[in-house]
């Protein structure tokens, strides 16, 4: 049996406003602007270009998105919809300016930890966990660890792949869902991932 969920999902780049001097009020209207999304639910991330995000620390950042009923993840997992989502900023370091989560703990040190993170997201003793979405700011390689624990692996960061999709190993649907261009205008066409709620995860329930 299936059901529709209307999800969306910000995998970074919101805290650019920031970057440009729009600083915590720009951050307040993106929260406020998320409560105009046609969705049931959203799942927001931060990235490289987030330095404001970073700066004002997680609690700070879920106090001022509360109040758009999104669900922000760092490194962290959430049953959202009756979908295991786990989330990350970290990305490489590049050749720009824009490093905001790009230092301390690397994706190979987050991925080790996902498992017992996504225990602590069940009641219940059940094992290993298997996630329905991971989100993360790119693709990097250091993330194939975790991948192979998710259905559908959504990011972003390369904004000139956007639309790109690939099989990797062992299943999971990798695509890059970056919104905005190459000069950071919000251009790229939504990308609409179909994700069972049927597959029985032990969270989904």
């Amino acid at each position: 049996m299936r059901r529709t969920l209307s999800l969306w999902r910000h995998t970074a780049e919101i805290g650019h406003i920031g970057g440009l001097g729009g600083g915590i009020p720009a951050l307040i209207d993106f929260a406020s602007w998320l409560r105009t999304v046609p969705a049931d639910h959203a799942v927001v991330i931060a990235g490289n270009h987030d330095r404001l995000l970073e700066k004002l620390g997680d609690k700070a950042v879920r106090k001022i998105l509360k109040q758009s009923g999104a669900t922000y993840l760092r490194d962290s997992s959430a049953v959202v919809g009756g979908l295991v989502f786990f989330g990350s900023p970290w990305s490489p370091s590049g050749g720009t300016g824009n490093r905001a989560f790009q230092s301390g703990a690397h994706a190979a040190g987050v991925a080790s930890k996902a498992s017992e993170a996504l225990r602590k997201a069940s009641s219940a003793n059940i094992g290993d966990i298997e996630i329905d979405v991971l989100l993360t700011h790119c693709n990097c390689k250091e993330w194939e660890a975790l991948s192979s624990k998710a259905s559908f692996w959504a990011h972003g960061h390369f904004h000139d792949g956007t639309g790109t999709a690939e099989i990797i190993k062992g299943g999971c649907v990798s695509i890059n869902v970056a919104s905005t261009d190459m000069i950071y205008r919000p251009r790229n066409p939504p990308i609409v991932l179909d994700v069972p709620l049927s597959r029985g995860n032990a969270l989904a329930n």
